[in-house]
């Protein structure tokens, strides 16, 4: 962790370094900048464009407590929330109101929500829900996963599938399955805009940007244009420069 200066500028790290495991893929603190969650995947360097290696992963969340003072991590406890399956949680987004965790399942091709205890940090699993439609079972893995800003509509991206999968979210937080939206070959990473009116997902197998209107009332995705960015595009990031 690296302190910002009021110019923005980043300083010298605010203690060593803080250990995971292999196959750690995302961190993020939550809403009250108080913990921070660090998922990892459940099989190793798993290439959807190639066959499957028995590679296992660490298959675990762990969890952590932020002094945002300090700058500092320490372990929270429990440490770790092992998976009961094969999941492979990869990414993760928070409800705005809601005391809910999403994380998106690389090798099980699902969507896990996890209740956020705000006293001390602990997740705990509540649902599980697949990415994938009936009846599909080639080789898929999940990537990034992004909910519009009015907590109504969440998506996760299918590699392999090649889609954007998109859940209906109820009052409490649970979710129900509202369709796919096919995209760019491999989109490993996608995101909305600051307002939640569009999507855009980078294909890394096509380097290509595909763009798409989120509709507010069902939140299916239309498509719109898509724009060639270069080779095995990895991260995509929408603001909002003004008028």
């Amino acid at each position: 962790m690296h302190p910002l200066g009021a110019d923005g500028a980043v300083g010298m790290p605010s203690h060593g370094w803080l250990a995971t495991a292999t196959g750690a893929h995302a961190i993020a603190t939550d809403p009250s900048n108080r913990f921070a969650f660090v998922p990892h995947i459940a099989r190793l360097n798993d290439n959807v464009l190639e066959p499957p290696k028995e590679n296992p992963g660490p298959n675990v969340i762990m969890q952590f407590r932020f002094d945002a003072q300090a700058g500092r991590l320490t372990p929270n406890s429990p440490f770790r929330v092992e998976q009961t399956e094969r999941l492979g949680p990869r990414h993760y987004c928070f409800h705005p109101s809601q005391d809910v965790v999403y994380f998106s399942n690389e090798q099980g091709c699902s969507v896990t929500g996890y209740r956020l205890d705000r006293a001390t940090g602990a997740l705990s699993a509540v649902q599980t829900i697949t990415s994938l439609p009936s009846g599909f079972t080639a080789r898929n893995t999940c990537s990034q996963i992004h909910l519009t800003p009015s907590g109504r509509y969440l998506y996760v991206g299918n590699r392999g599938h090649n889609s954007i999968a998109g859940f209906a979210v109820d009052t409490s937080g649970r979710l129900t399955a509202a369709g796919h939206a096919s995209t760019e070959p491999v989109p490993s990473a996608f995101c909305l805009d600051p307002a939640g009116h569009f999507v855009f997902a980078a294909g890394s197998a096509s380097g290509r940007l595909a763009s798409y209107r989120i509709n507010g009332e069902t939140g299916a995705l239309t498509p719109l244009t898509t724009y060639a960015v270069g080779q095995r595009p990895q991260a995509v990031l929408a603001t909002h420069l003004g008028d």
